[in-house]
């Protein structure tokens, strides 16, 4: 363990040198170069191998520019937030990638994601974004956060209508105050979660809860809160006749609440008492049956329902499932055993293709082996033999 600590501690103290030498190479400034990449990526338990990440934190860096990130074929989740980015470019390669975080940043325009049609979440939070573009190329494409940046038109926000799969959309403290945004909402039939707040559209609009709730019928949580289907219906009812619709909706909703509630309490106990007369005739059926056999009714009960059972293992179940395990054990030692005795497959052709083997085509090796895996199943039989013997002179004791 002291040599593996030793290995590491020298191989992290290299690393940080050659980071130090590529800072220095550009000016001292932080760069995504490939050991800056790798480090990155052992420091959250991930591989040196790039392809073999799946995620990939380089949030908190102090990175210009998205590079060198072909490698990572394998990403699914990438974090860039609370860097110095000013474009987003380099993800032309992570055509898995699902998860973009790339809040607090420089960002001014959304692009360079054509190749990533597997996005389904991508976060642009607290950038300098004026308009929603370069999206309709990511079909999967859910979740959009682009709260704190610079929308303040219809126009900046009307490519939201050509995204009919997002579901969550946060658009919160940007600067719109065209009531027209509604209409582009609207036209987003799967949007379930809206954040609005910080906008003055929002203070401009009368009524802005109930307002959003008629307009989008498939709105189940706005700005801070969620909508349930008492808003729901007074919202509408308010939209056709104002107040009084409304608290005539309150009121109807209530008591129609009540009455499934009832509904509900009366089925019940109609079931509770079905029970109670179905194990009393059970019972006195019981009892009759005492009678006529002549034993003593009164001792008579109901068996309680279990709905949990238990059971004793016998001794011959336990052997049995402790053969079977060993059996397992030896299947797959003997599988471990068939790789040619650790060579591999692989050790064997490239012993065959050198010329290693002693046969022309490498027979003598494969004969070889052959002869191994038979006194192998050999030996396996004999202990198997030595155990029954055991075992059958334990019972003769």
């Amino acid at each position: 363990m002291a040599a593996r600590d030793t290995y590491e501690m020298l191989k992290q103290r290299t690393m940080k040198k050659l980071i130090a030498a590529e800072d220095e190479e550009h000016g001292g400034l932080p760069t995504m170069t490939p050991s800056r990449l790798m480090a990155a990526a052992i420091e959250h338990d991930g591989y040196e191998t790039p392809e073999l990440n799946d995620k990939l934190y380089l949030h908190y860096a102090g990175y210009r520019k998205i590079q060198n990130l072909e490698p990572y074929t394998g990403l699914t989740a990438l974090w860039l937030d609370s860097n110095g980015l000013q474009r987003l470019e380099g993800l032309e390669a992570l055509s898995k990638l699902r998860c973009l975080f790339a809040q607090q940043n420089l960002i001014a325009r959304i692009e360079g994601l054509d190749a990533n049609v597997e996005l389904r979440s991508i976060d642009l939070s607290n950038n300098h974004i004026n308009k929603i573009e370069n999206l309709a190329c990511l079909p999967n494409l859910e979740t959009l956060n682009l709260a704190k940046n610079a929308l303040a038109s219809v126009d900046a926000i009307a490519h939201l209508a050509e995204l009919p799969k997002i579901s969550t959309l946060d658009l919160s403290d940007n600067h719109l105050e065209d009531p027209a945004i509604y209409d582009v909402l609207a036209a987003m039939p799967n949007l379930t979660a809206l954040k609005l707040a910080g906008n003055p559209v929002v203070r401009a609009t009368r009524m802005y809860r109930k307002t959003l709730v008629v307009k989008l019928p498939n709105l189940r949580h706005l700005d801070d809160r969620p909508i349930f289907d008492l808003e729901r219906v007074a919202s509408e009812a308010y939209a056709v006749g104002g107040r009084d619709a409304e608290k005539a909706a309150r009121q109807k909703y209530a008591e129609d609440e009540r009455a499934a509630n009832a509904a509900q309490l009366k089925r019940y106990r109609d079931w509770k008492e079905e029970t109670r007369v179905r194990r009393t005739e059970e019972l006195a059926k019981l009892k009759a049956e005492a009678v006529a056999e002549g034993r003593d009714p009164e001792a008579v009960t109901l068996q309680k329902r279990a709905y949990v059972t238990y059971g004793n293992v016998s001794m011959h179940d336990m052997e049995l499932r402790d053969r079977q395990m060993r059996e397992l054990a030896r299947a797959e030692a003997a599988a471990e055993r068939n790789l040619v005795h650790g060579t591999g497959i692989m050790e064997l052709g490239r012993r065959f293709a050198e010329g290693g083997a002693d046969g022309p085509d490498g027979s003598d090796l494969l004969d070889a082996a052959a002869r191994r895996r038979g006194a192998e199943s050999e030996e396996e039989k004999k202990v198997e033999l030595g155990e029954e013997g055991g075992a059958a002179g334990g019972a003769g004791a």
